[in-house]
């Protein structure tokens, strides 16, 4: 699903198999409980009310069922020289959210937060680096919390 008309066109053009729908995230309009798993990918920083949004999956989930979701990470190491060469980047404003925002926002919207991973590099680059990089996120764990983007597991309570 997407807000774009145009992107799920061209979605729909690449995978002509997948159900793929325009839709807003603010109102989602499929039934109560319908989604064992809802995946939401490099959105909520598009969104003016993402807690709002979080409840809307809260809604279309079935009890017990799982919320994966990913995000621009401001925690990451490298936010302020990103800040400051983004538009060679990105040339899209989005909002970059800490660590803390988003776990309180998944916890407002009613979920359980399970897991928080990093995802990307730390660094931009390869080679030794990323060999030096992996070794580091080995030996230090919480350096997952300062990685480009996050990933943020969580699941709808069992019990309301």
């Amino acid at each position: 699903m997407d807000i774009s008309p145009k992107l799920v066109s061209l979605a729909r053009a690449h995978v002509p198999g997948a159900q793929v729908e325009t839709g807003d995230a603010d109102k989602l309009a499929y039934p109560a409980e319908a989604f064992d798993v809802v995946v939401m990918t490099e959105v909520l920083e598009h969104l003016s009310d993402p807690v709002l949004a979080l409840s809307q999956i809260r809604q279309v989930l079935k009890v017990g069922g799982w919320m994966l979701i990913t995000v621009p990470n401001r925690d990451w190491f490298r936010y302020e020289w990103y800040l400051n060469n983004r538009r060679r980047y990105q040339p899209v404003d989005d909002q970059w959210y800490r660590v803390a925002e988003i776990t309180g926002f998944i916890q407002q919207a009613g979920f359980e937060l399970k897991r928080i991973t990093g995802t990307e590099n730390l660094y931009f680059g390869g080679g030794i680096l990323r060999l030096l990089e992996k070794l580091a996120l080995r030996l230090c764990p919480p350096l997952q919390r300062r990685m480009k983007r996050a990933l943020y597991l969580a699941r709808k309570p069992l019990a309301p």
